[in-house]
């Protein structure tokens, strides 16, 4: 559980040990403490009641929105991370957290079909398409779940190189659209298809 002050916000520390949770491979409920303080402490700031919608009509954030989406801006290399927002000294929301414990690790062991995998990574690919890298395209042959703690899959591929970042961001939100994994990393460990080379032995006489 990564544990954030809700009045200072996401501090250099919060994002150096977020980085050591994210390398390590390591589960995450990111868990915003003091949040009746923060509330307050908003309402007191407001100078004068605002309108709840803006001049061009859309519907105004609210603080809680508006705090969580400048938090995952923060901890970008989180974002698959739960966020509770609670107070441990009222107790409000405390619940929540222990409840998003349990929802992360009832995943820490799932595992995915092989054929269930296969089928979700040609669909993606044939929905979205990867982009020409280097003047190849990226292509999976075939991929399997390598182990979990964190998720890890294992794919085969025609160049690791080819594959580029926003594609394999698109590839780890179908895995999670599909099979959910809150709370964990997932690790795509690209590997290049090797050529079997069938060479004939020759007798020696």
């Amino acid at each position: 559980v990564l544990v954030l002050d809700a009045r200072e916000g996401v501090t250099n520390q919060d994002k150096k040990i977020g980085g050591q949770i994210a390398e390590a491979g390591r589960a995450c409920v990111i868990f915003v403490n003091k949040w009746d303080l923060a509330e307050e402490q908003e309402r007191l700031q407001k100078s004068a009641a605002r309108s709840p919608r803006s001049a061009q009509g859309k519907k105004k954030l609210s603080f809680r929105e508006e705090y969580l989406a400048a938090l995952r801006k923060e901890l970008f290399f989180l974002d698959w991370a739960p966020v509770v927002f609670a107070s441990a000294k009222t107790g409000v929301g405390v619940s929540d957290l222990f409840g998003a414990i349990r929802q992360v690790e009832g995943q820490a062991d799932r595992v995915v079909g092989t054929a269930e995998l296969n089928q979700v990574f040609m669909r993606a690919q044939s929905m979205y398409p990867p982009p020409v890298v280097g003047g190849k395209r990226f292509k999976i042959y075939y991929a399997v779940q390598k182990s979990s703690r964190p998720p890890t899959f294992t794919l085969f591929v025609n160049d690791p190189r080819c594959l580029a970042p926003h594609y394999r961001r698109f590839l780890v939100d179908r895995i999670r659209a599909a099979w959910g994994l809150t709370g964990w990393p997932v690790v795509l460990d690209c590997r290049p298809r090797e050529r079997r080379n069938f060479v004939k032995k020759q007798s020696e006489n």
